[in-house]
């Protein structure tokens, strides 16, 4: 029987956003990420951001969208923080 797993928009725009950072994809590469979390926690460490301990998915998707903001950001040439909303 398949499963359905629903993504959600941050999830996607994230997804979207990293094909605009070929370091980024050759980082996440090189670590041989195979799941979603370890994505965000590779993401996380480009910016000097560390990750520790357990998280929810509606966590996950905050952290997604922070991290899609960066991005973005950085892009640009803009400088975002990444604090306000705690995870």
């Amino acid at each position: 029987m398949a499963s359905i797993e629903m993504w959600s928009e941050a999830k996607i725009a994230l997804g979207r956003e990293l094909n605009n950072h070929p370091k980024i994809l050759e980082e996440i590469e090189a670590a041989d990420v195979d799941d979603y979390p370890n994505l965000l926690a590779t993401v996380a460490a480009h910016f000097n951001i560390v990750m520790e301990g357990y998280y929810s998915h509606l966590q996950l998707d905050i952290l997604a969208d922070k991290l899609y903001h960066k991005l973005v950001a950085s892009r640009s040439g803009l400088k975002t923080p990444l604090i306000g909303i705690p995870l």
